[in-house]
């Protein structure tokens, strides 16, 4: 497709892009005691029949331990506890499990799982971690990986 037709598409649809904002936003204000009314009725519903938004609930909660956030991704992402990390952690040295280093970036060691079980195998660096991202744990591409930088 030409640049100048394609430009010309571009132009249309920003202009109607446009007009749409500056079309809703002007309804917007003429129609805004509505939409506060709306809005206000809403909020009282959700009220009287005691529900609580959770995203409203989660911001007023304090945070107590700075760990719990951590906790509770490890739980939900790979079934594990933060002291069971920090086990697994400990076995291992504090290292990773394949190239033996610390994480250079400042982060927390990533911890590897099979996709297919979900079972924890270790807590790796991030460039090993998503080196067996890459090749998706495959042994064969690896074997033939060591071939080639042996060869």
């Amino acid at each position: 497709m030409p640049s100048a037709k394609r430009a010309s598409l571009f132009l249309k649809k920003m202009r109607k892009y446009i007009y749409y904002k500056e079309y809703k936003l002007k309804y917007y204000q003429e129609h805004r005691e509505e939409y506060l009314k709306r809005s206000k009725e809403r909020n009282e519903k959700i009220k009287s029949l005691g529900i609580k938004i959770k995203r409203t609930e989660y911001k007023k909660r304090p945070s107590t331990d700075p760990n719990s956030d951590k906790n509770r991704r490890l739980k939900q992402k790979f079934g594990i506890t933060l002291e069971q990390y920090e086990e697994i952690l400990s076995k291992q040295n504090g290292l990773c499990a394949i190239c033996s280093s610390t994480e250079k970036t400042g982060k927390r060691l990533a911890v590897d799982h099979c996709h297919k079980t979900g079972k924890v195998r270790g807590i790796l660096c991030m460039k090993c971690n998503t080196s067996l991202g890459k090749i998706n744990d495959d042994i064969s591409i690896l074997e033939k990986m060591i071939f080639y930088l042996k060869s």
